[in-house]
């Protein structure tokens, strides 16, 4: 019972809202959201809502229990004075809001259409009178949601709030779709984008919509769409576009992919300003050493000297003698020669270990699905042969590899102009 009916109207109630809210934000894998959104795209009602529904079924209960019963004698009782705050006084506030008729108009239509020899009569009585508070509680959640006129709810309440079910574009959670849902459900927390230096703007929202960093794909894929975008771009037309698209759409799925990368790519620039040393522990990213980029992770943290200990194993060629660092001094405004990566950053030197991560490719996204030995893979876009794709250069434009590619693409160019030349 979403915190049972012993909660009540407790001042301390709303606490229980947070934890929902709380989980809600750790199975999406985001920071923050407007929750009447997030609680909409997973077809959630709030708690409050729950219990009002738990007191809807118990009022039928009692109209349905003998008068000696000691629960109908305490509702019964003719009380000197006029409690407002009883269950009887708020159950019927709430089916009024609701809309609901009452137990015995139920009681009486439901019995018209059920035979009376029928052994499970009460039972389908019962189940009636559920299933019309059910429909007037998700109704009354629709009406609220398009009623809601406040900032946070500007967007949302356009959109129809999911009453049983999870949207369907939740089903298949990918980095695209977790934008979708970013970007639908966030609440007015205003940034500078760490990307176009564009200030108050959500951040969501603004790469998928308005970003100069996502102006290319997106020009394309309004072209694709047919979207006329020269006379007048409408973000929110757009949005909804997106929002409202078909989940087998890959024009769509293509550029949320992208944007995505984008996003967390800011997130990456974000954490990396706010975040200290010790809490980077365990993650993985690109330094510039000398002028050009390696992969790496840090694996250990100094608390006395603030420095860390680094390790490529598995990642990438590491050929310089020394694995401490200081990354106070590498993410300076000057020197910005640090990038957060993800799990999704490919290895370098073990490349057979790259299955299930998305490279890009003149802007397109590659899923590797499955490695077919001899640097090959199955992707989304059919076969290719990773090292080949890395070598000619193709990976160079890629957001989360392509600062290390281009390395490898250029010390293979270096081979071949030796070969060619007869340099040794």
């Amino acid at each position: 019972m979403a915190g049972g009916m012993a909660w009540g109207r407790s001042t301390d109630v709303i606490k229980l809202e947070k934890i929902q809210k709380r989980t809600l934000l750790t199975i999406s894998d985001l920071t923050d959201a407007w929750q009447p959104a997030i609680e909409g795209e997973y077809g959630l009602h709030c708690l409050e809502s729950r219990r009002h529904y738990d007191n809807i079924k118990y009022l039928y209960k009692l109209f349905k229990m003998d008068d000696d019963r000691i629960p109908k004698r305490i509702i019964s009782r003719k009380w000197t004075k006029n409690k407002t705050g009883s269950f009887v006084s708020h159950t019927n506030y709430i089916t009024k809001r609701w809309r609901m008729n009452s137990p015995e108009e139920i009681d009486t239509a439901s019995r018209e259409d059920i035979a009376e020899d029928d052994p499970n009569i009460q039972n389908k009585i019962k189940n009636a009178w559920k299933s019309h508070a059910k429909i007037a509680m998700n109704l009354r959640k629709t009406v609220d949601n398009a009623k809601n006129h406040s900032e946070n709810n500007k967007f949302y309440r356009h959109l129809i709030p999911s009453t049983n079910k999870i949207k369907s574009y939740l089903y298949c959670y990918n980095k695209g779709n977790k934008l979708k849902l970013a970007a639908t459900t966030s609440s007015l927390v205003e940034r500078k984008c760490p990307l176009c230096n564009q200030n108050d703007i959500i951040l969501s929202r603004h790469i998928l919509l308005t970003c100069g960093t996502t102006y290319k794909p997106r020009i394309t894929t309004l072209n694709k769409l047919r979207i006329n975008w020269k006379r007048n771009y409408d973000p929110i037309h757009f949005m909804n576009t997106l929002y409202n698209a078909d989940p087998t759409n890959q024009i769509v799925s293509d550029y949320l992919e992208t944007a995505a990368t984008s996003y967390e790519s800011a997130l990456n620039k974000i954490e990396l300003r706010t975040k200290t040393s010790e809490e980077l522990l365990g993650k993985i990213i690109d330094i510039r050493q000398n002028g050009v980029w390696y992969r790496t992770r840090i694996v250990k943290y100094n608390n006395a000297t603030g420095e860390v200990t680094i390790d490529s194993k598995h990642l990438d060629a590491w050929p310089f003698n020394y694995n401490i660092l200081k990354i106070d001094e590498l993410k300076t405004d000057e020197l910005q020669a640090i990038k957060i990566r993800d799990n999704n950053s490919l290895s370098f030197t073990k490349l057979g270990s790259n299955a299930g991560k998305t490279i890009y490719i003149k802007g397109l996204p590659y899923k590797l699905i499955k490695y077919t030995g001899r640097n090959r893979y199955e992707t989304s876009r059919g076969k290719i042969n990773l090292n080949f794709f890395i070598s000619n250069g193709s990976l160079n434009e890629c957001p989360f590899n392509g600062t290390v590619a281009k390395r490898y693409a250029s010390a293979k160019r270096r081979e071949s102009n030796a070969l060619r030349y007869g340099v040794t």
